[in-house]
């Protein structure tokens, strides 16, 4: 396993020691593993696993286009586009689509905190299940709780609509998810994910109980923070716009009306730009 990236403090506290990964519920261990600032390097892969953030989705696959040949790529970010944003580069056959609702984040560099390992779906978005048995094996291996799903793109849609209720939620309020389980937040969560469903419904895809799915969430990562209040917090750009944004995007195109959605968006917005500028600010200090 290599992990491909920019050069910051992370990849070069792993270039001196191993990864070290911290859990609740297991002990405490350490990861070889390689580390490599060349997108080059993926032309050694079978699998190119997408882990950044859905706004550099173009941008990644830009620079790893001409190193690809046959690798197959499979993402599992957040939000609406990215397997489109994928297609466009790489045959449909080489594109594998999924979702994760395992927690974690990363405290210091080199070093990774898992809150909850969750549960991880993937499939093909235009050839279904077909060659999954290799990666689902591989993931399981390392511990995750994972299958192959028949259905992806249905699968990306809950995955959104969990998101757009407790994301931005959670990011305003500056909480951790436990704090949607009652109260505002979690009027705040239902009528967010009401509308995107109704947004979903119009694009195809019905998924079944999606308020009731956040809550689980909410439940099972109740000390997490949303990665979105992380990047609040930190002053970068978050994903509002694959997420929230995209439902009000898609809800104009079919005459529907989503009005916490498009405020939430525009707060997320607000607040991101006040995050950045003292982020900024700070830098120059």
């Amino acid at each position: 396993m290599t992990l491909i990236g920019h050069e910051n403090d992370h990849l070069r506290a792993l270039r001196r020691g191993s990864l070290q990964i911290d859990s609740p519920t297991d002990v405490a261990r350490s990861q070889e593993v390689s580390v490599s600032t060349s997108p080059s390097t993926v032309a050694e892969a079978d699998l190119l696993l997408l882990a950044v953030k859905s706004y550099d989705t173009a941008t990644a696959m830009a620079e790893v286009e001409s190193y690809l040949a046959d690798t197959e790529v499979l993402t599992l970010q957040n939000g609406l586009g990215n397997i489109q944003t994928i297609r466009e580069v790489v045959g449909e056959n080489q594109v594998i689509g999924g979702t994760t609702t395992m927690a974690a984040f990363i405290p210091e560099p080199g070093r990774v905190r898992i809150e909850s390992r969750g549960q991880t779906r993937i499939g093909r978005p235009w050839d279904g299940t077909d060659g999954l048995d290799a990666v689902t094996e591989t993931f399981r291996t390392a511990g995750f709780d994972i299958q192959a799903a028949s259905d992806i793109r249905t699968a990306i849609w809950e995955k959104v609509l969990i998101n757009v209720g407790i994301n931005p939620v959670t990011a305003l309020g500056r909480v951790p998810n436990g704090h949607l389980r009652s109260g505002p937040g979690r009027e705040l969560l239902e009528a967010a994910i009401e509308e995107a469903a109704q947004v979903a419904a119009a694009e195809g895809y019905h998924v079944a109980d999606p308020i009731e799915q956040a809550i689980q969430v909410v439940q099972d990562t109740a000390t997490n923070r949303s990665s979105m209040s992380q990047d609040l917090q930190r002053g970068t750009r978050t994903e509002i716009e694959s997420l929230n944004g995209a439902i009000v995007d898609r809800a104009e195109k079919h005459g529907i009306h989503v009005p916490v959605n498009r405020t939430l968006s525009a707060a997320i917005r607000l607040a991101s730009s006040r995050a950045e500028t003292h982020s900024s600010n700070g830098s120059r200090a």
